[in-house]
């Protein structure tokens, strides 16, 4: 009798285990539905779920969230999102930590009450761009500790946490650290996260390749008629300088890289990218925040904001690349690969296109080994699309070697380089 209902407990056991470890694996597929990612580089994002009062620390690595810390915290009175300085309450959006005040900088800013705000503060970009063409005010928003003797279990609209849990979460709140506050935290299962994240995705990619292939129409169909851009144009002023610069410049190139979308709920969303744009006109880099609002249905960009960087690192890093291919096609005498390297308009002392290949080709045959060393390279931007290189040559082919300084004159947009010239002078 013992031992019998000694094996039914242990398959009962064993069923129990077995039905555990299904609802955790479920449970672990469970994924903040606020934060996507994709060609980015890992980050940390925080997401603060107004209805629950909880803050997370989610960590973005390979395009994909996990929650790896989480914290109750303190939001503002009143319920429902900002509308207006001085209503107490919490704005719902996405932004981004500005900085951070340590105990000494409040102290020293705003006496006694800098106690309110345990051990220290970080100042968040509210209100965002979207916040003010919708009319929001207010501002001083920040997510902070707490005074050691705090009573009040709301805020006047900042997110306040326990300061040893502040002081513990430190290292992850750094300057651009974006911060999803929601009135409700989105938690999917993995298939309907990755359904939503492809999304996201198709929607952007279509937007670049309908304003890189000209198609205006189909460019136009992605903007909110409420539109606003950073520079100030509204919806028709916009959509008619872009139609005005497809037909002056039509040969363009649009890169997107680092691409991050965050999500208030399911009718707004930003995207947060790296572009490089390219065209003859202009060669530009920087960071791009689109803001999306439903129109009926349809998510559509109502505010656009561009913030400008130096392109000069991408140029570097893709002449750099663009270099070690071309030498290493003429250091493994690959004529197909090296030629590839040359623009079809390529002229230089006399040489075309075609009799630099027959020159290249005969050379080929000659040297069982081929060497090639680069130092000191030099790069200027000529035009936007036109970038001049030099740089020390050392050629070592078989018993026969030369140093000399090579100038490539290329042509083309960074990524998709071509040699229209080449020039070399003994040193």
């Amino acid at each position: 009798m013992e031992k019998t209902l000694s094996s039914k407990l242990s398959a009962l056991f064993i069923l129990l285990a077995v039905v555990f470890a299904a609802f955790s694996a479920q449970a672990q597929q469970q994924l903040s539905g606020n934060v996507f990612a994709y060609k980015s580089e890992p980050f940390v994002a925080v997401v603060v779920d107004k209805s629950t009062s909880i803050l997370y620390i989610v960590e973005m690595k390979d395009d994909r969230p996990e929650i790896i810390a989480k914290t109750s915290v303190l939001v503002g009175g009143g319920g429902g999102d900002k509308k207006v300085s001085g209503d107490m309450k919490t704005p719902e959006g996405v932004y981004y930590i500005t900085g951070f005040l340590s105990p000494e900088q409040l102290r020293k800013a705003y006496g006694s009450t800098a106690d309110d705000y345990g051990t220290g503060a970080f100042p968040l970009s509210y209100p965002n761009f979207f916040d003010r063409i919708s009319g929001k005010t207010g501002s001083g928003i920040w997510i902070h500790g707490k005074r050691v003797d705090r009573k009040e279990q709301t805020t006047r609209g900042c997110v306040a946490l326990e300061n040893d849990v502040l002081d513990k979460y430190k290292q992850y709140l750094k300057r651009g650290v974006p911060v999803v506050i929601a009135r409700k935290v989105n938690f999917e299962q993995l298939h309907n996260y990755e359904s939503e994240k492809a999304f996201l995705k198709e929607k952007l990619d279509g937007l670049v390749a309908s304003w890189e292939g000209l198609d205006y129409d189909s460019f136009a169909s992605n903007y909110h008629i409420q539109f606003r851009s950073g520079s100030g144009e509204n919806y028709a002023q916009y959509l008619r300088k872009k139609k005005v610069l497809m037909g002056l410049y039509p040969e363009r190139s649009i890169e997107i890289s680092s691409v991050r979308a965050f999500k208030e709920n399911g009718d707004e969303f930003l995207y947060d990218f790296n572009q490089l744009y390219c065209a003859d006109n202009l060669l530009a880099y920087g960071n791009k925040k689109l803001y999306l609002k439903k129109e009926v249905d349809e998510l559509k960009i109502i505010a656009e904001e561009f913030f400008s960087e130096s392109y000069e690192p991408v140029v570097r890093a893709r002449v750099a690349e663009f270099l070690e291919e071309w030498k290493i096609s003429w250091e493994s005498m690959d004529i197909g690969k090296y030629m590839a390297a040359y623009s079809s308009s390529f002229s230089s002392d006399g040489f075309s296109y075609e009799s630099w290949k027959a020159d290249k080709t005969d050379k080929f045959q000659k040297y069982s080994t081929i060497k090639i060393n680069i130092d000191n390279i030099k790069i200027s931007q000529v035009s936007p699309k036109r970038v001049r290189v030099s740089f020390i040559q050392h050629f070592i082919g078989d018993s026969y070697s030369d140093t000399g300084i090579k100038t490539l004159e290329l042509e083309g947009c960074p990524g998709d380089y071509k040699i229209r010239s080449e020039l070399w002078r003994a040193k």
